[in-house]
């Protein structure tokens, strides 16, 4: 007996789910959707934007080229044992370097050695090699606290980090990834039991990992982005510019952050929004690691409930192609589609939760095509058009990127009062002409580096380097009341440091350098400026260029310290003393301006 055509419809409308279901599951098997389900991910995350606030558990220390080291390969002991030294109150350290065999100085592998005895809290790393996992050098493993590999998988999608593992099975048994071991150690994990198969406190699958924001690089680069991690520059960390008990307490990671460094990967932030900056492997470790300490786990939706809710929605759309035409269930596939994308972002901002979204918008389509050739096929009243739809809903439009602050990436900006600072060294001109371009280079950033710090210390903004000059303010992004005594503080340490560093060069044989420095306050426009390819945070208006004017007129008073009236009397007399010069005509303005010289208390 036949069926009537209502419930051959029907069938046949379940026939169609099933099929574009389980097609869609198949295709979904293949590398390039992979590798595009991959992609949503990144999506949802650069929709969500970097988020949550500074890391408080997690600090690393970067080795890159400011510490000028002697050698890049392998990293001098000495220095590795003089960064762990530092480290000592640290709650746990994970070494990102690999110790895989002793050096050339030995001195130094033996002062590395004494200090990882000594700490008793570092974490050191291996690396997985065709299914083995590769150990520390036994002279370095046998102080260490523990180790754990460093090797990520990068999936379907070449040079990709999205992925972690905590445990891997291997060779010789179970591996502790460096995140895991640290994790493990955090939590008072037995990690020997772990690798032994006796606990089941770390799981084996892979995990995805919840990155919280862009590579430091970009932090570096942009102002006020959420997320991230403190970082510290070997360097400083062995110079003492961090006290001990900075990282007590923590999580210290250390790693390379050399710019060359073969160990960077792309992550999720590797986008034109993020000028493409890869990853370093070290800050990986360090956001699974947080990944894992917070319990921020990217969860994956259950495979039966999804697979069982697509069906569902296949199920619709078959039924609203064979019982209502094409272009209403075309409208129909559209608002499921959206919703689908739409719920998937939500449940990814709201609660961490990662719905597939590839494959089940193939199987929706696929359901749809499938039923609509049935359609046409069986009763000829479906249209060649409904193709040109089809094809449309293909390719999901890419969601643009939403900062926690949308406003600070507009190009125009805002007026902001704040005090500007121009630094520029006298004399440097004819020195440069003199020097070789490695001391020359060497001698210009150590200038910058110091005076920087200081700046920074005060809580000012470097706005550009151009040679040896520095463009700083204060009083902005985050506006500072005291903004004129912030910098004239940080001008007067200028100049102390100034004169150590003077002697420091004159008993290297170069000539006496003194540091010339601007000083006015007022109103400037703040914000993000350059062309849609490229900006930068700077501050420009009659304050700059004043500023400016008086870093130069130093040379028509024989002064180092110029500030202008506004700025006195912001300052204001308790914490400094100045000595009035007179007014000055500044090019480009009609009337006169008073100027000072800033000059410590002491001095008055």
């Amino acid at each position: 007996m036949a069926l009537a055509a209502p419930y051959r419809k029907g069938l046949a409308a379940l026939g169609i789910a099933l099929l574009a279901a389980l097609a869609a599951w198949i295709v979904g098997l293949a590398s390039p959707v992979k590798a595009l389900e991959g992609r949503t991910l990144d999506w949802r995350l650069h929709f969500r934007g970097p988020q949550g606030a500074r890391s408080n558990d997690i600090v690393l220390v970067l080795i890159d080229e400011d510490a000028d080291l002697d050698y890049r390969s392998p990293v001098p002991r000495l220095h590795l044992a003089q960064i762990l030294e530092a480290l000592g109150q640290a709650r746990l350290i994970g070494l990102d370097i690999l110790l895989d065999k002793p050096s050339f100085d030995r001195q130094g592998d033996t002062r590395l050695r004494q200090v990882l005895e000594k700490n008793g809290n570092v974490i050191g790393v291996s690396y997985i090699e065709d299914g083995r996992e590769q150990l520390p050098h036994p002279y370095f493993a046998e102080a260490m606290l523990d180790f754990g590999f460093a090797t990520f998988t990068t999936g379907a999608e070449v040079e990709v980090v999205r992925h972690g593992k905590l445990v891997r099975r291997t060779a010789e048994g179970l591996s502790l990834s460096l995140a895991g071991c640290l994790y493990a150690h955090a939590r008072g994990v037995q990690t020997g039991a772990v690798r032994l198969g006796k606990s089941g406190e770390l799981s084996e699958e892979e995990m995805l990992i919840n990155f919280s924001g862009p590579p430091n690089a970009v932090y570096r680069r942009v102002q006020g982005l959420a997320g991230g991690f403190t970082i510290c520059r070997s360097h400083q960390v062995t110079g003492g510019v961090y006290p001990a008990a900075f990282f007590k307490d923590k999580i210290v990671l250390v790693g390379s952050g050399l710019t060359d460094a073969p160990d960077r990967f792309r992550t999720p932030y590797f986008t034109r929004q993020y000028g493409y900056e890869k990853m370093l492997g070290v800050e990986v470790h360090a956001h699974f690691l947080r990944t894992l300490l917070e319990d921020s786990q990217l969860q994956r939706w259950g495979r039966k409930s999804s697979t069982a809710f697509l069906v569902f929605c296949c199920l619709a759309i078959a039924v609203a192609v064979l019982y209502g035409g094409a272009f209403k269930s075309a409208v129909g596939l559209l608002i499921l589609l959206g919703g689908w994308w739409g719920g998937a972002f939500a449940l990814f901002n709201q609660g961490n939760v990662v719905v597939a979204l590839v494959v089940p918008s193939l199987g929706l389509m696929n359901s749809y095509g499938m039923a609509l050739a049935y359609h046409t096929l069986t009763e000829g009243r479906e249209k060649r058009e409904i193709r040109l739809l089809f094809e449309k809903y293909l390719a999901p439009d890419v969601v643009q990127h939403l900062l926690e602050d949308p406003g600070s990436w507009e190009l125009g900006g805002r007026n902001m009062e704040l005090t500007v600072m121009f630094a520029d060294l006298e004399g440097f001109t004819p020195l440069s002409e003199q020097l070789e371009p490695k001391a020359l280079v060497h001698l210009v950033n150590e200038f910058l580096t110091e005076m920087s710090s200081i700046i920074l210390q005060q809580e000012g903004t470097i706005d550009k380097y151009e040679g040896d000059l520095i463009m700083a303010f204060f009083g902005a992004p985050l506006p500072l009341e005291d903004h004129a005594q912030r910098a004239c503080r940080a001008a007067l340490a200028m100049q102390v440091r100034m004169e150590q560093l003077r002697d420091q060069w004159k008993r290297q044989g170069l000539p006496e350098l003194r540091v010339r420095i601007g000083l006015h306050s007022g109103l400037a426009v703040v914000g993000n400026m350059g062309s849609d390819f490229r900006f930068n945070y700077t501050a420009m208006g009659d304050t700059v260029n004043l500023a400016s004017r008086l870093e130069g007129a130093n040379k028509d008073f024989g002064t180092y310290t110029l500030i202008s009236n506004t700025t006195r009397k912001q300052a204001g007399e308790q914490e400094f003393a100045y000595r009035n010069l007179g007014e000055i005509q500044v090019k480009g303005k009609s009337e006169m301006t008073a100027v000072y010289e800033l000059l410590p208390v002491a001095s008055a």
